[in-house]
């Protein structure tokens, strides 16, 4: 019987031979050597496959890889494929135990899963803004970070995963300049972009048909969202957009005709800003450029 240095080693050389990573299962069924970091292979099996907690528990319990300790997940999307860069200055911020936590999932995105003191949301923010730091001031290369809720045992990873996914979605689609995503405040926006296309149609079918032609004109779309973002203030829109109050209200009276929503009443503002993110969805979709 080898010992387990020599056991490794010839782990390693038919991981060289088959170019994938090799487990070796006890009787128990439990794996008692491999050719990577248990979790990084769990932390891959949640990111990239659509993995139940359950299922995710029973691997972590057959690599003896029992707890987590407080985290968050983070995605972070690059528009380059070659992540090496931008990994090598974001493992700086992790100890030299925990770089397993931080792995390449896809071209063009690492996922990240760093120990948390708190699973305090400011704390997450934090961590965003550190990657974000990091990535575009040491290694020059822009990036969009993307969070959902923290988790402290591998069951709770696949609802994290989840949300951080639909946070880097919503972003694509109607985010585009901002760079960190966090899933608690783009909650609506989440849940649009799951809409199947059919529903999208079949919404747009009731709407005016301003918003399944070509659109509001430009003018008018920058109005309205001002206006949604300054919580409805028509002042503050008029000071942000560098127009006149008159011509404001002129601009909202055109949204009115068209769409038939007055944008100074709450409900029909709430009813605009989903038809339009929905229209903006159904035509992502259509264009297979979302999810």
């Amino acid at each position: 019987m080898p010992d387990h240095r020599r056991l490794l080693e010839l782990l390693e050389e038919y991981k060289r031979e088959c170019g994938q990573d090799v487990f070796l299962k006890g009787e128990d069924g439990r794996v008692v050597a491999s050719t990577c970091a248990p979790a990084a292979v769990l932390l891959r099996a949640a990111v990239t496959e659509q993995i139940s907690s359950k299922e995710l528990r029973r691997r972590a319990e057959m690599l003896g890889e029992e707890a987590t300790g407080n985290r968050c997940l983070f995605l972070l999307e690059t528009e380059k494929q070659d992540l090496s860069g931008v990994k090598d200055v974001v493992a700086g911020l992790f100890g030299e135990d925990e770089k397993h936590f931080l792995i390449e999932a896809e071209p063009g995105i690492l996922a990240a899963a760093p120990r948390m003191d708190e699973l305090d949301p400011e704390e997450f923010r934090e961590m965003a803004e550190g990657f974000l730091a990091v990535s575009e001031g040491e290694a020059g290369v822009n990036v969009r970070v993307a969070y959902g809720s923290g988790f402290s045992c591998w069951e709770e990873l696949p609802d994290a995963c989840r949300k951080a996914r639909l946070a880097l979605s919503a972003g694509r689609i109607f985010y585009r300049e901002r760079r960190i995503l966090p899933y608690s405040e783009l909650e609506l926006a989440a849940f649009v972009v799951q809409l199947p296309p059919d529903f999208c149609r079949e919404f747009l079918k009731q709407m005016p048909p301003v918003f399944a032609g070509d659109g509001l004109e430009e003018e008018l779309v920058r109005t309205a969202a001002a206006l949604l973002e300054n919580r409805l203030n028509g002042a503050e829109t008029a000071r942000q957009l560098y127009i006149h109050r008159n011509t404001l209200t002129y601009r909202l009276d055109k949204i009115k005709k068209l769409t038939g929503w007055d944008l100074r009443r709450f409900e029909d503002a709430a009813a605009y800003s989903l038809a339009m993110m929905i229209a903006q969805v159904g035509k992502e979709k259509s264009d297979g450029s979302i999810l």
